[in-house]
């Protein structure tokens, strides 16, 4: 069980730190309060990351298996099952990186036309 937690752990570890955590640490790290900011943006990451890899770990892929009912032509339906939830999953990867891109290029677009308002508004 200990070894099963140190893989857990080190999981979590190299998955907090994945390029699609750069963009919005380096975000946070250019406002208010930097270092609070990113340090509590990191230990949010590491911990659903962790989360996420102990539910892995622990079976929940069984449980959703298990649904698929027993028929004749379980091993299709079974198999055309988890293709299909594969494909579900892989879309979800690809997908939820580049909304947290656009969802940080639109803050950063907000950012900019802030200061730009408020440069013309006191000039110097």
């Amino acid at each position: 069980m200990l070894r099963l937690l140190g893989l857990v752990i080190s999981i979590g570890l190299a998955d907090s730190i994945n390029p699609s955590t750069i963009a919005p640490a380096l975000y946070l790290a250019s406002g208010e309060r930097p270092r609070a900011r990113v340090a509590e943006f990191t230990i949010a990451v590491f911990a659903v990351y962790l989360a996420g890899g102990a539910l892995i770990t622990l079976g929940p892929g069984q449980l959703i298996r298990s649904a698929v009912p027993d028929l004749d032509v379980a091993h299709t339906v079974r198999h055309v099952a988890e293709l299909v939830a594969g494909f579900v999953l892989i879309a979800a990867a690809v997908l939820v990186p580049l909304l947290a891109l656009l969802a940080v290029s639109i803050g950063a677009r907000s950012a900019w036309r802030r200061h730009r308002r408020e440069r013309v508004l006191d000039p110097p």
